[in-house]
Order: structure tokens, then sequence, then C-alpha cells
């Protein structure tokens, strides 16, 4: 329990003075070192008005306009923006903030801010000075929120500082004005000192402390395990230690950021430390006024020296009054220190896993020992108004050790590998867990990621065959003996966890139905549908996972079985590095995403559990602080946590809020027990995601992009309502146009109309500064230049084709009117004349694509890497003397290497081209592709088969035989296609292998492949050679001239110990950490 906030004050030991100073913005005496930090301004977001702003008189004859805040258009969190409009007949409109404190040691400082443009005459200027010198430019007629900046030099003196933000006419006083009109919104205006090597101040001194001069034991914030309440004082808790002989005057900086790294407040102190002696203190931090989530870094000065710098986030939450089972917290990590913390963001449901594998000395009486374990163990769980979800774990990893030892032994004896005992006692247990449970949990899960056991080579069993029979027998086991106990009940089983990616869905479960059809209600999926683990690839957003589609799918099969639609999700989560730190731009992508799930989730329908995978990793700060697993941005340790755990000097548990909390809570209370209205998601146009809840008599709408790039959309409400970001930070908004920024974290717009009236809306909405169409082009072959052009919205788009003369190369047309049909991709082709190597070498294409009043630059290097033919009578053997004349593609140097850690010297991983290095050989003939190879590699290891080769050293290549793969800022998705080819070559224990994983972009005929091929180890070389005969790359044809992209990688496995290879080489990326082969190189078939 924490202590009452005096008595933790009072705890501060050895500490001879401790003063606070100044509030929100740091003091310093003129003797002491520069200290002044972060942004200096008071309401730089206007979330106050014009708080701390004042209108000026300019001095002019001519008149000036009044600024205005506009709570209906802004940028950032804060829900409001400087609104300057331009009138015809007045010159001026200006706004400043002056008695700005300032350092007599600083005199450079940053002047930044925001703008926006609409509509805005030619005529107009505007800009954000420090006493008149500034960002000064001309107002485009429209433009998105642009940052502008720059550095000025203060005037000399101790004189307060003073920022103006002005619109003004550009002619000279005398002359005609220009015409009125238009808008200029200006937003997050920042000023900020800089240092002397052109950052922000301060930054840590230049001077490296001694490694261990003042150590912090534990930095972490109170409250409710981080949580609270709107308007109630922040407190954190500092504890550590002054290694040095001699007392330690201390300077504790503390400064405050939101979700979007805006700075939300600071505040210094100082205290002193005994020589040797400890320090703890509770510090206190003003009420952000605002809501989400917050990130705190300390930084803690000796001397003017940097020793320290803890970070920590905390969350000021709205408590979520109606709780939802939909949202749920799975068995993982289940304790009860966070539980009223779960309750206060929306947390309807608990999963809770009882070991069914009891100890040998409750096998007599399990209901006694279940009936014990709820009297303690899950006696808080029990006691709460929490909807409980029974899960029964059958995996191997769950047996009791009995049941482990007797399968080994069974199995060395060649029998059938588990005993009777596993199926008897999980019999005996689940019907005493069904029984004494039987008044709180009535959905239960049969939990085991089958279709991955049955792949598992270090299963028990050594058999798939016989995991799956244990599998099928333990699932009727349970559900017989839950049925039996709680007939009413609602049972789920076939937990799978890729099953559903396969074509058609669920093909693996498609087998096992017929044995378990009568022994599940529904489908326990596992829908963590591509890269789950932040820092490890690109994450996979439920949109490009196909998150919907899987669920709509679960359901369908459900109901061809005679099921309901009912589903429940038994796990999904989402990993972010362990040492991320709060402020990190992970941390709101790990937010967003979160947020999106469970809103995509939702909108399927008929879900009734939707399990966070997990609330924290309990447990994980002991093997952190033992560092059993270190966590690097090299080797990164994956928590699944929303929270954080770490622990203080004592070894007791701190908890940190990572962003991912305040996105839940805000999603929780929108769709508290809402209901999805329509089964089809609304697009308005690619990257645009919309979804329409119905909840009471309010409609929900959830929005947001997966462009990159925030942009404005503008929206007709049907009637007034409220705008709330992804931090729970709401506005009220008229009804009629509402324009926001939309970025991948969603918002969510609510009014009192018929969801259909809403979605009407939406689907009109506005892009006022997104063109309609993105554009690329590229090489089909020498005599033909492609445009794609791929259409955004709902509705056909007109469009013009320009293109700039080429240097070398000749165009029979440059120009061309085409439509794009509706949300669809175009090509057009352009005939080249005179192309070959050395016209297109340094050949830069340069084009515009014109559309809806807005333009689309497009710019292409065309140069292309030959590939020449075989030489004659060239058999596959292996002996690479016959490439001796054509150059090789050569891999020698640490840029080839990946992952990052791989290029680092210490990683001792890479140290020079013996260690591994690759010269690679392409030629074509009538009837084959050829690739050739000679590896470079001092240690030669490869223990797999089959698809599993790519785990140890092997040859592994892609080709997109159309070069047609577009990126994904132009599609919004990044994979193969119907034209891509994904496959890998090995020297195993049987010999030489082929596989294909990727054949015309689908894994349906993944499998091994009989090419004419030789692999073999020549000294410290492995040489690969095989021959792919055109049909099995179609539409690639064997004709010069032919473009197309290709890329290859080699991996490099040395050590036993290690699962996988630890590293690999690759010409480009985009095949391992996620396919992409638009970042394929471009080569071209010559005679």
């Amino acid at each position: 329990m924490h202590l009452p906030s005096h008595a933790r004050r009072n705890m501060l030991r050895a500490v001879v003075g401790l003063t606070l100073i100044g509030g929100m913005l740091p003091h310093a005496s003129a003797a002491d070192a520069p200290a002044q930090a972060g942004n200096l301004l008071k309401n730089p977001s206007f979330a106050s008005g014009l708080a701390e702003w004042k209108l000026a008189t300019p001095g002019e004859k001519d008149g000036f306009a009044l600024p205005e805040v506009d709570p209906a258009v802004f940028r950032g969190n804060d829900m409001a923006s400087l609104k300057l409009t331009p009138q015809a007949g007045m010159r001026l409109v200006y706004l400043q903030q002056v008695d700005i404190s300032r350092h007599p040691r600083i005199t450079r400082y940053r002047v930044s801010g925001w703008r926006r443009c609409q509509g805005v005459p030619p005529g107009w200027e505007s800009g954000i000075c420090l006493k008149w010198s500034g960002t000064q430019s001309t107002c485009p007629p429209d433009s998105d929120w642009e940052r502008e900046g720059v550095e000025v030099t203060a005037p000399p003196g101790t004189e307060p500082l003073s920022v103006q933000i002005y619109l003004r006419v550009i002619n000279k006083p005398g002359a005609p004005p220009p015409a009125g009109g238009g808008t200029v919104w200006y937003d997050d205006i920042t000023l900020e000192p800089v240092t002397e090597t052109g950052t922000p101040a301060p930054a840590p001194a230049a001077t490296v402390p001694a490694p261990a001069s003042v150590v912090v034991d534990a930095f972490y914030p109170l409250g409710e395990r981080g949580l609270f309440l709107p308007q109630q004082p922040i407190q954190f808790s500092l504890s550590g230690k002054n290694n040095d002989a001699t007392p330690a005057e201390l300077e504790i900086l503390l400064r405050v950021k939101d979700f979007c790294a805006v700075p939300a407040g600071e505040q210094t102190l100082k205290l002193t430390v005994g020589s040797g002696a400890g320090f703890s203190q509770t510090i206190d931090l003003p009420a952000p006024g605002r809501l989400g989530f917050f990130a705190v870094k300390a930084e803690i000065r000796k001397a003017g020296t940097v020793v320290a710098w803890p970070s920590a986030g905390f969350c000021v939450i709205q408590p979520v009054q109606e709780h939802d089972p939909y949202f749920g917290m799975d068995a993982n990590g289940l304790t009860e220190e966070l539980l009223n913390a779960y309750r206060m963001i929306g947390v309807g449901s608990l999963g809770i896993s009882q070991p069914w594998a009891l100890p040998d000395d409750a096998l007599a009486d399990p209901k006694g020992y279940i009936r014990k374990q709820i009297e303690t163990r899950w006696a808080p769980f029990w006691k709460s108004d929490f909807n409980l979800v029974g899960y029964v774990k059958i995996d191997p990893g769950f047996h009791a050790k009995r049941h482990k030892d007797e399968t080994k032994a069974r199995r060395d004896k060649g029998l059938f590998p588990y005993p009777d005992a596993v199926f008897t006692d999980l019999a005996s247990a689940v019907e005493a867990e069904a029984e004494v449970m039987k008044d709180r949990i009535k959905t239960w899960i049969i939990c085991e990621e089958i279709d991955a056991w049955v792949q598992n080579p270090n299963a028990p069993a050594g058999s798939g065959t016989c995991e799956l029979a244990r599998h099928i027998l333990m699932t009727r086991i349970a559900y017989e003996k839950l049925k039996k106990g709680v007939p009413d009940s609602f049972v789920a089983g076939l937990a799978v966890c890729m099953d559903y990616a396969t074509d058609p869905p669920y093909a693996f479960v498609r087998r096992v139905m017929p044995e378990l059809k009568d022994s599940v209600d529904a489908i326990g999926v596992h829908p963590y549908c591509g890269n789950h683990q932040l820092g490890r690839g690109a994450p996979c957003g439920p949109e490009a996972g196909k998150l919907r589609e899987v669920l709509l799918a679960t359901q369908k099969l459900q109901q061809e079985w005679g099921k309901s639609k009912t589903l429940v999700i038994p796990e999904k989560g989402l990993a972010i590095p362990y040492h991320t730190p709060p402020d990190h731009p992970l941390q709101k992508v790990h937010a967003s995403l979160h947020a999106r799930n469970l809103i995509v989730a939702k909108s399927a329908g008929s879900v009734i559990f939707n399990s966070l995978h997990m609330g924290v990793a309990h447990g994980w700060a002991r093997w952190r602080k033992a560092e059993l697993s270190k966590s690097t941005d090299e080797n990164p340790v994956s928590d699944y946590g929303i929270w954080k755990q770490t622990l203080d000097a004592k070894d007791n548990l701190c908890y940190q809020p990572r962003a991912a909390v305040a996105a839940y809570a805000t999603v929780a209370r929108m769709l508290a027990n809402a209901i999805d209205i329509d089964p089809i998601e609304l697009k308005v146009r690619d990257g645009f995601y919309c979804y329409i809840f119905q909840r009471k008599e309010t409609a929900v709408a959830s929005l947001w992009t997966t462009d990159r790039k925030p942009y404005t959309v503008c929206v007709a409400l049907p009637a007034a309502g409220e705008f709330c970001d992804l931090m729970g930070n709401g506005r009220s908004i008229p009804a009629g146009a509402a324009e926001f920024a939309l970025s991948e974290a969603p918002v969510f717009l609510t009014c009192k109309a018929d969801p259909k009236f809403l979605a009407g809306a939406i689907e009109k909405t506005v892009f006022p500064s997104l063109p309609p169409l993105k554009a690329e082009a590229h090489l089909t072959d020498l005599s033909t230049l492609t445009f794609f052009l791929v259409n955004q919205t709902q509705q056909p788009v007109d469009a013009t084709i320009e293109i700039d003369a080429p240097k070398n190369v000749q165009l029979a047309e440059r120009a061309r009117n085409v439509t794009v049909p509706a949300s669809e991709r175009l090509s057009a082709d352009f005939a080249l004349a005179g192309a070959d190597l050395a016209t297109l070498k340094d050949e830069v294409l340069s084009a515009r694509v014109k559309a809806g009043g807005q333009t689309v630059n497009v710019s292409t290097p065309l140069g292309v890497i030959p590939v020449a033919r075989t030489p004659a009578s060239a058999d596959i053997d292996g002996d690479l003397a016959k490439y001796a004349k054509l150059a090789p593609i050569i891999l020698d140097r640490p840029g080839f290497l990946a992952p990052s850690k791989a290029q680092m010297p210490e990683s001792h991983l890479w140290d020079n081209a013996a260690d591994l290095s690759v010269k690679c050989w392409l030629t074509w003939d009538e009837k084959f592709f050829r690739i050739a190879a000679c590896v470079t590699d001092d240690i030669h290891m490869q223990r797999q088969t089959g698809g599993s080769i790519w785990m140890d050293d092997c040859l592994q290549f892609a080709v997109d035989t159309k070069n047609d793969a577009l990126s994904p800022e132009t599609t919004g998705r990044a994979g193969y296609d119907d034209s891509d080819y994904n496959l890998g070559l090995a020297l195993t224990a049987s010999g030489p292998a082929c596989y294909c994983w990727v054949d015309r972009g689908k894994t349906k005929k993944e499998g091994p492949r009989a090419f004419p091929l030789a692999v073999k180890r020549e000294g410290s070389d492995t040489v690969y050679e095989v021959a792919i005969p055109w049909d099995s790359l179609a539409p690639l044809e064997p004709k010069p001239g032919k473009v197309f992209r290709f890329s290859f990688i080699v991996f490099d496995s040395d050590k036993t110990e290690d699962s996988q290879a630890a590293y690999y080489m690759a010409l480009t990326p985009g095949i391992a950490g996620g396919q992409d082969p638009s970042q394929y190189k471009t080569f071209v078939l010559v005679p």
C-alpha cells in the first residue's frame, strides 16, 4: 500500500536541504548555469483562449483585424487554434506575448509553430517572430498544417522577451490592399532556448559523469498505479543513492510532455544528499489540465553535470462508468494490484486460469483444493465485480511434471507418448472446476495454439500427429466436463494462432473440425494477424492484417457448422521493447494500434470477450533486474504489457502506465456496450477508416488514417455533437462543417442522430489538402514506361499525365488524359524509343499528374542492372568458373548487414568478409532463369529442412516479375501480389534443397521445387547454382529488354545455441523483416 503523501514526504533520508523552485518554469540566478529549457510560452496552443496573449496596436493608420480562437480547427491535443482572417481594407492581424523572462547567458532562441492556410488570396504574408525576427513567409492559397521555425538572436541585455504572431499585407503602405477572404490558422507556438550546438537547451552537459556518482533506484508515478483523476495533483516517487564520499548538491529538472510530444510543464527542485546516503522523495507536479498520457523526464545534475536521467509516464483518466464484458484482460500476468486501475480504464472481464494439473497431494480431493484456491489465490478476483472467463490451458507447457516425465519415458520406448494420467487428471480437475465455479464463470476457453504445436519440432510427442490426437482427446474431455457442471456455459476451443491466414481461411481447422464439431461452441481464435512485436520489423495494423476479415470468416465457418456467430478472442496483444522510453514515438504507435485493434474487432459484432494480452508482464521486473534478458535497440525484449513493471531498491513492484493505457480507457469509454450498425467498414478513400456504432441514442464514429502524414478532413455533421481524441479530450462541435486533423491515432465523433445519417455525412468527407490520386512510374521493358495511378477516393477521377522531355530517350507521347475508376489502380503505358543501358544510366524521369485541382509530382530514376545471357553449354554443376567473364553482384560491406546489431563491431557477429560475403550472378537463356552465388562463410550450419531452411545458412531470393510493386506510401500496404515469388536454396543434411514460400503472390503452392540445382561446400565457401524454368516465374518471359525487380539475402548461423541465424546480408530490404518488393533492385534481360 502507498503511504499518505505527507508521510512519503517525510521519507527523505540524509537530506540537508530541499527547495522547490518556481512553479511551472524554473528560475535561476545570474550566477547559475543556464537552466531555461523547453517552451517558454504560456498557453501556446490557445487551449485557454487568448489568455497570456495581448492585442497590440501596430502603429499604423490603416485598420487591423482582430484574431480569434477557433475550437473547430486544431492540430494537437488542445482542440483549439489561433484564427487569423485576411480582411479587405485591413492591413494587419497582430498578437503578442510579452514579459517572457530570459537568462542573460542565453542569446539564441528558436521560434516555431504550425500554420495552415485555406482560400487565402495573393498578397498576404504571416509569421512568428521574436522581436520581429522570425518566420515571415507568403501565405499559400491552401496548405495543410506545416511546421515553420527559425533560430534568431535575441536583443542584448536582460530585458524580457516578446513573441509576435501576425498576418499582414505584403505591399507597402499607401498601395491598394489585396482582396480579403480565406483563413490562416496557427497552433502549438514554441519559443525554445538554443545551446551553442544549435539544439534546444538544455542538452546533457558535455562532461561525461562518473559512472556511479548518483544512482537512481526508482522513478515511478504514484496515484492508482500511475493513473490520476482530472485536476488531481500528480505525484512521483524518486529514490536513489549518493555514492560519493562528499555530500551531493543535486538539481532535478522535470519536464513533462503529452501524447503528441507537446511540452506540458516543467518543475525544478534542489536537494542535498549526504555522502554515501540514500534519498527517497515524493515529487508533486501540477495537474496537466487535460486528459491522456504524459511522459516525465527527470534530469539530475550535480555541479552542472548530468548524472542521471530517469523517465516514466503517467495517465490522467476520466474513469469509465459503464463496463462492457467485451473489454477484457487475459489470464496471463493477472495481478490484484491492478484491479482498481483496470476498473478505471473500463475493463469489463478478466481471464482466470486455474491449472488443471493439480499437485500430487490434491489429486484425492480436487474440489476441495479448487475451493481453497478460490478462497486464497483467486479471492480478490472472485469477490470483484468483473465478469470472469475461465481458461483451461491444455498445451504441453501446462502439464504437470509427473506427466512430462512419463511422456518422455513412453516416447523413448516407442509408445504413444501421453500417458492415461494426462487425460484422467484433466477430467477430474475440470469437472471439479466447473462444479465449484459454476455460479461465477459461464464462459470457458479450452486454450491451446494447436496449429503451432503440430508444427513444433520440439513438442514432447515428437510427432504432429500425436500432438493432434492428444489435443482432440483433451478438448473432448474438457468440453464434456464443463457442460456437465455448467450446462448453459459457452465453451470455445481450437484456439489457433495462424490457421486463419491460409487461403481459404482455416485449412487446418476444417480438417480437424469433424472430430471436434460437437466439442466446441466457437473457434477461440488468437487473431494476431501479422507482426505484433514493435521494434522487430514493421508492425502490422488490423487493416493490413485483415483482422475484421478474419473475424467475419470465423463467424461464417461457425455458422456453416451450425454454431452461432458469437466470438471470443482469448488472446491478442501487441509488444513493445521493454526499455522503450515513455516519450519515444513508438509509444504513440503502440497506443494507436491497440486502439485500432479494439475498434476493428468490436466492429465485427458478436464478440463477447476480447482479451488483451496483457495488462502487465507480471514478474518480468525481477528478470530484468537480474539481467537474465536485457532489452536493447539491437536485441529488444518484447513486453506485451500496457503497464511496464519495474522494481525499486527494496524489490517492491512499481507500475508505469504506457500510452496504450490512456488509449484503452478512451476506446472503452466511447464504445462500451456499443453495437455496430453496418457489417461493411465505411471507406471514403484509401487509407481512411471509419466504423459507425450505436450506443443507446448516440451515434459514434471512430476514424483514423493509415497514411504516415496526418491530414485535415472536413465533415458536415447532421447534428451537434462531440469530438474526442484518443487521449479522451473532448469538445463540443455544432452541427454543420467540422474540421479536424486525422492521423494514425483514432478520434471519435458522436452525435444524437440516426447512425445512418452520421454515416452518410462521413461518406461525403472532404479532404481539402489531399490529392485524389497517388502515382508512380516504372519501366515495364526498354520500350515501355508505365504510370500507375491509384485512386484514393470512392469516385472516378479525371487526371492528366504530363511528362517532361527526357534527356537521352524519346517519348512518342508526353501528355495524356485518363479516368481512374473509384478506389482502383490504373496503369497507362507510354512508348519509349532509344532506351538502352547507356541512355538510361543517369536518366531521371520527371512528370506531373494533375487531378482535382492538385498536382502530384513523380520522379523516377530509370537506371537498370543488366542480366546477361548464360554462357554456352553451362551445366548446373556448382562450377562457377563459367561466370568468370561476367560482373557479379558483391555484398561484402557492413552496409549490407542486418539487423543493425550486426553492423556494430562489439557484437562480434561480423568482423570482415571472411565471416560472410557474397558474389552473385544472374543469367538467362530461352529455357531457364539462372542464379549462381558464392557465399564465403567461415562456419556452415544448416540444421533445418523444408520451409524452415531460412532459419540457418541459406540463400533466399525474391522476384517481382512485372516490376509493378508500388511503395507502401502509394498503396497503403506492403507485401506480395500475383506476379511475385519468394524461394530459397540450402545445403541440408539430406543434400541440396530448393523451397518456394511464395508462388505468384500466394502460399497456396508452397513447397519444395525440383529445379536443376547444385549446392556444395568448397573450403570456406558455399556454392549455390539453380536453373528456374520460365513457367515457374510467369509472367516473366525470356525476351531481351524485359524488366523485373529482384533481391536476395544470405543468412548466417554460426552458434549451435542460437535457434536461428543471428544475422544476414541483403541486397536490399524487403525480404526479411517485412515483405516489400518495391524496395528491390531493377534488372533487365540483355541480348
